[in-house]
C-alpha cells in the first residue's frame, strides 16, 4: 500500500496559499485580507498536526514560519492581536481570546517537538494574559470561569459574549502548558539526581 505522503492532501493546497513570511491567504471566513486570529490558528494547528502525524518536515516549517512570526507580534501581556494584514502588522486593536489560547495550543505542540524554549514562553505568556481577563469571581455560577470572545468585551469577535470553545481552547492551552512543565521538572529532578 501506498504511504500516506504519496496521496494528495488539502494541506499541499493550503501551502500555495502561504506567503514566504508565513502568512496565508483567503484565511477567514469573511474577512481574508484581515484574517481573524482564530482562523489564523485553525489554519495553522491542521498543518502542523498533520505534519507531525505523517513525519512531514515541510508542514511543519510552514507552521513555523506563522508561529514565528506571532511570537514577535506577542504583546508585552501575552495577548495577540485579533486579526493581522498580510505583513503581519495588527489590524485590529482587540485581542480574539479564542484564537489567543489556539496560538498557545500551536506553541506547545511545536515546543514539544522542537524544544524551542521561545515556544513554551510564548504560550505561557497566551495562558497568563487569559487568566488575567477571564471571568471569575462574579458570583454568578454560569459566568465564573467563563472566557470573552474578545478583550475588551467590545471587541469583534464574540462580541459581548462568552464563548464555551474560548473556554474549551483555553483548557487544552493550560494543560499543554502543565504537562510541558511537569516533564521539564521531571528532567531537571533527573540531571540534578544523577
Amino acid at each position: 500500500m501506498d504511504s500516506v505522503d504519496s496521496f494528495p492532501c488539502n494541506v499541499d493546497f493550503a501551502l500555495t496559499e502561504q506567503l514566504p513570511n508565513g502568512w496565508f491567504k483567503n484565511n477567514c471566513l469573511y474577512d481574508p485580507v484581515r484574517p481573524l486570529l482564530h482562523t489564523i490558528a485553525y489554519a495553522l494547528r491542521g498543518v502542523l498536526e498533520i505534519g507531525l502525524a505523517v513525519g512531514n518536515d515541510t508542514y511543519i516549517a510552514a507552521v513555523r514560519k506563522a508561529a514565528d512570526a506571532l511570537i514577535q507580534q506577542q504583546r508585552d501581556d501575552g495577548s495577540l492581536a485579533g486579526r493581522y494584514t498580510r505583513d503581519w502588522q495588527p489590524a485590529v486593536e482587540f485581542s480574539c481570546l479564542t484564537g489567543n489560547v489556539q496560538m498557545g495550543t500551536v506553541w506547545a505542540r511545536l515546543y514539544h517537538h522542537t524544544g524551542d524554549v521561545r515556544y513554551l514562553q510564548a504560550l505561557s505568556k497566551a495562558n497568563r494574559f487569559t487568566q488575567s481577563v477571564q471571568w471569575l469571581g462574579t458570583g454568578n455560577p454560569g459566568l465564573d470561569g467563563g472566557v470573552s470572545g474578545a478583550f475588551p468585551l467590545h471587541g469583534r469577535y464574540g462580541r459581548f459574549e462568552v464563548l464555551n470553545w474560548a473556554v474549551k481552547f483555553f483548557a487544552d492551552s493550560l494543560m499543554f502548558e502543565a504537562a510541558i512543565r511537569a516533564e521539564r521538572e521531571s528532567h531537571r529532578k533527573i540531571a540534578s539526581a544523577g
